[in-house]
């Protein structure tokens, strides 16, 4: 009997253990549960605040291009650096900058493009977004011709004006006493000459470049003092024989005299200032530009192309080597007078008094005359050529929109991280 009493405890004894053991399990189970529920809910929140972050972050930039579509001067009201710092966007905030990062200035040329950096907030959790924006202009329509003025148009008797691409433009009279060669718009033509494309009459007006298009581009120029003749040389971002180099090829010149440019590489874009002057661009002369959203030639005063296009800019014949070291053409460079080169402007000419285009001169690119001349505000003799380049249309120059807004530039999103 005491055996039997002696396992009859041992048992119950067991049974305790056993129950008290399954208990601890369940609990250790159950507080185990607990752990893993509140580390998922901790998880989840960051996962969600993540999620949120980056929206601020995305936020942000919609909230530049508001501020850029709504303020159209925002390049001088706003500042290069912090547009705002911890502004709410719902439950987090967003930090912005925009940066101009070619030199730091917003204001000074519309064409250079931002960098946005978002950083968005929300709870622990940050998300850093970066995306350039890139200029996009709407050309002006004068950039749908190969050349345009609004004075009289003149083609004398005997000449011939070949306009490639686009018309021969005037706001004002086609006297054509010659022939054009390709088409021509004119308020009214008077003589009407031949004209082997179409010929509209009525045309509207078209608007003219910015008044201060000239001094714009001065600004960002280097000063240079050639006197009257610029000859046998060379004028490169990286050549300037008259002086310091100009890292986008912008020289300025102010004349009180008249100018003569011949036998001549300019590979940059050339403003002179010379009202009531005239500037002779004559014999061969090769003059295109260092960036395709400047113009290669401004003039203000009188523009006179003289370019015998047919005789090529010779380095054996001048003497002179037209590609030293700064000053490549097509990439390449060399110490001896054997190359020779385009006599021809290629690009935007731009002249705001009058013109006259003789010999054989040939612009690729386009020409504007803005004299409003009623008699020769471009008089045209010998055999002339304009190839239109349809590039000014779909990338115009700086100064030669109606307008220009920011778009996202293709690939440029990306997530960053702290400095």
């Amino acid at each position: 009997a005491l055996r039997e009493r002696r396992a009859y405890g041992t048992r119950r004894g067991g049974m305790y253990l056993a129950v008290l053991g399954v208990a601890m399990i369940v609990t250790i189970i159950g507080l185990s549960g607990l752990a893993a529920a509140r580390l998922q809910g901790r998880a989840s929140r960051h996962v969600i605040e993540a999620a949120e972050a980056r929206l601020c972050a995305e936020a942000g930039v919609d909230l530049v291009a508001y501020v850029m579509q709504q303020d159209s001067a925002w390049r001088t009201t706003k500042s290069s650096g912090q547009w705002w710092a911890g502004r709410a966007i719902g439950d987090g905030t967003v930090t912005v900058s925009v940066t101009d990062p070619l030199d730091g200035n917003l204001a000074n040329r519309e064409y250079d493009p931002v960098l946005v950096r978002c950083t968005g907030v929300r709870g622990n959790a940050q998300h850093i977004l970066e995306v350039t924006l890139e200029p996009m202009g709407t050309p002006l329509p004068l950039l749908s011709t190969a050349i345009h003025t609004r004075g009289q148009l003149h083609i004398t008797a005997g000449a011939q004006l070949r306009a490639t691409g686009a018309p021969a433009s005037t706001g004002g009279t086609l006297a054509n006493e010659g022939t054009i060669v390709g088409s021509a718009e004119c308020l009214i033509a008077s003589p009407q000459g031949t004209v082997t494309g179409t010929l509209t009459q009525g045309a509207a007006a078209k608007a003219v470049p910015a008044s201060n298009v000239a001094a714009r581009y001065a600004a960002l120029g280097t000063v240079i003092s050639p006197g009257g003749l610029m000859e046998s040389m060379v004028l490169s971002p990286g050549l300037n024989p008259y002086g310091a180099e100009n890292a986008d090829g912008v020289y300025v010149v102010t004349a009180d005299s008249d100018l003569t440019i011949r036998n001549a590489r300019i590979h940059g874009t050339l403003v002179v200032i010379a009202p009531g002057r005239t500037v002779r661009i004559r014999d061969s002369v090769f003059m295109h530009p260092a960036r395709a959203d400047y113009p290669t030639l401004i003039v203000d005063g009188t523009l006179a192309l003289e370019i015998t296009a047919g005789t090529p800019l010779s380095e054996g014949s001048m003497g002179v080597n037209y590609n030293p070291a700064g000053a490549p053409y097509m990439d390449q460079v060399d110490a001896v007078n054997d190359d020779s080169y385009p006599a021809e402007i290629q690009g935007l000419v731009h002249c705001k008094g009058q013109a006259t285009v003789t010999a054989s001169s040939l612009v690729r690119g386009m020409m504007i005359v803005e004299s409003s001349a009623v008699s020769n505000a471009v008089s045209v003799s010998g055999t002339c050529e304009v190839i239109h380049d349809p590039a000014l249309v779909t990338n115009p120059p700086m100064g030669y929109t109606s307008a220009v807004g920011m778009r996202i530039k293709p690939g440029s999103w990306q997530q960053s991280v702290a400095p």
